[in-house]
Parts: structure tokens; C-alpha cells; sequence
């Protein structure tokens, strides 16, 4: 960002906690970092994780969707397990996150436990399957997030 999103003014930058901020002197205003926050999510049932494709592209990824405004994580992947799996959720618990650069995206990652392996697919995901755990660390690809999670 280059602008004040309220007067238009050229923003500096502020030093703020060791970290450079764009700065409205006019306004006195600090326009911090802002990006999407998405949940992805290992899908387990019993002892196999569900990995699904999407996009057409050739390695299968966990579950996973963006988090709506005013929206609990946990909240988040009870209803995208829903939305793409027609699964619900017993357990829902978080793990790790980690930063996704390529689309500005904070992904956080959580264990979901479902009570059968039942699903039915919507129209965004192209195909799924449940995996021995050992199985889906060989077909995800290695550089994912999928695999990092």
C-alpha cells in the first residue's frame, strides 16, 4: 500500500516493535499488514485421513476454506467439512498454522475427527478418498502445506 485509504496522502513508514508499518502522518494512522486467514484441515477417520481433489490439479490436498468475517476457526471447519464432504464434525482440534505467502493467506491447521466415511461430495471438489495415513503422505505432494500439516 502505498496511499492513505482515507485522504490520499503518500504514506511513510513507521518503525513499530522492530517491524516497518505505512503511516499516514496527516490522518495518524498505521495501516498494519492485513491477509486472509483460511482453515485446512486432516480429516480422520479412525485411522485414515481423508485427502480430496480440487482444481483440476494432479495432487490430492487436505480440506480446507476460508474463514468468513466475524467467524470461529473451529466454526470454519465444521461448516467447509459440511460444504465439500457432507461430513460432520465430533472433534475438532487445532495443530499448527503457518503463513501462505503465494496468496497472503494465514492457514491454520486443525485434527477434525468424523463418525463414518460416508461422504458426499459438492460440486468444488472433483474426487476423494480416505487414506491410510502412511498412503497419504506418499501421494500428497511433498512441497504442500498438505504434507507440511
Amino acid at each position: 500500500m502505498k496511499y492513505c485509504m482515507k485522504c490520499g496522502q503518500l504514506l511513510s513508514e513507521k518503525l513499530i516493535e522492530e517491524q516497518v508499518i505505512p503511516y499516514c502522518s496527516d490522518c495518524d494512522v498505521l495501516y498494519f499488514p492485513r491477509y486472509n486467514v483460511a482453515v485446512s484441515m486432516i480429516v480422520r477417520y479412525q485411522d485414515e485421513v481423508l485427502l480430496i481433489h480440487q482444481y483440476q490439479k494432479p495432487f490430492p490436498i487436505l480440506v480446507a476454506g476460508y474463514v468468513s468475517q466475524g467467524e470461529a476457526l473451529e466454526a470454519a471447519c465444521i461448516r467447509e467439512l459440511k460444504e465439500e464432504t457432507n461430513l460432520d464434525a465430533i472433534k475438532v482440534t487445532f495443530l499448527r498454522s503457518q503463513y501462505y505467502e503465494p496468496s497472503q493467506t494465514l492457514m491454520v491447521n486443525f485434527e477434525v475427527l468424523v463418525d463414518h466415511p460416508n461422504f458426499i461430495l459438492n460440486e468444488e471438489v472433483e474426487d476423494a478418498k480416505f487414506y491410510p495415513l502412511e498412503d497419504a503422505l506418499k501421494v500428497m505432494k511433498p512441497t504442500s502445506l498438505a504434507y507440511y500439516f
